[in-house]
C-alpha cells in the first residue's frame, strides 16, 4: 500500500519528490539496520547450544526485525 501511494498518490494528490526522497532514504536505513540484524541472528544461531535454542534465536530476531519494518512503515 505504502508504495503504491508514493507511486501514484492518493485521490489525486500526488506524492512530493521531497517526501518520496525521505521514504527511500528511511528504507536504505532501515536495510542497512536489518542486515546487521541478520547477522547477529546468524551468529546466535551458530552459537546455540540446541535445535530448540537455535529456533528460538531465529524466531526471535525474525520478529523483531519484522516490527523494525512495521514500525518503519507506520511512521510513513
Amino acid at each position: 500500500a505504502l508504495s503504491n501511494l508514493l507511486t501514484y498518490g492518493s485521490n489525486g494528490n500526488q506524492v512530493t519528490a521531497k517526501d518520496q526522497t525521505a521514504a527511500k532514504a528511511s528504507y536504505a536505513a532501515l536495510q542497512q539496520e536489518i542486515m546487521a540484524d541478520y547477522a547477529d541472528m546468524k551468529a546466535a544461531v551458530a552459537a546455540a547450544d540446541t535445535l530448540e535454542a537455535k529456533q528460538a534465536a531465529a524466531t526471535n530476531a525474525s520478529n523483531a526485525m519484522s516490527q523494525k519494518v512495521y514500525n518503519t512503515t507506520l511512521k510513513m
